[in-house]
């Protein structure tokens, strides 16, 4: 999607909950339940010219994920370690992420994974592999 169609693609305005939740729309919810289930994380806004305000979510190290609106809907976007991506295959809890596992595009620091949110049973599956990837990475350490 073209960061035009964006709602959040002005420099100069960066969301807000008001403006997150007409935007949104019924998705807002989801977005903050999301936003709950990853409090333990630092949340910020950034700004890019090809994608508008997008949120990241993450430790003091690496990314767990980022969040950008849309209109109505939301896409999480992350990248996985290639031993992260291993385990992942093996957990039966994600069993409907498998194919879009084996398919991610892998890139200098990890596979790339993009899931779209734009209804309940798309936000519960991001939110077994967000909850899985947190297993993972709090282990980790």
């Amino acid at each position: 999607m073209n960061v035009i169609d964006r709602p959040f693609a002005d420099r100069k305005v960066m969301p807000s909950s008001a403006s997150l939740e007409s935007a949104l729309g019924k998705m807002y919810l989801h977005y903050n339940e999301l936003i709950l289930i990853v409090s333990k994380f630092k949340a910020t806004w950034n700004y890019t010219p090809s994608g508008g305000w997008m949120q990241k979510i993450a430790d003091s190290k690496k990314a767990l994920l980022y969040v950008i609106p849309e209109r109505k809907s939301f896409i999480i976007s992350l990248t996985i370690r290639e031993t992260e991506r291993e385990l992942l295959l093996k957990d039966t809890t994600i069993l409907s992420l498998q194919e879009e596992l084996y398919s991610a595009k892998k890139f200098s620091e990890g596979y790339h994974l993009k899931m779209g949110v734009s209804n309940k049973k798309q936000f519960a599956v991001a939110i077994l592999f967000i909850n899985a990837l947190i297993k993972l990475r709090c282990i980790d350490k």
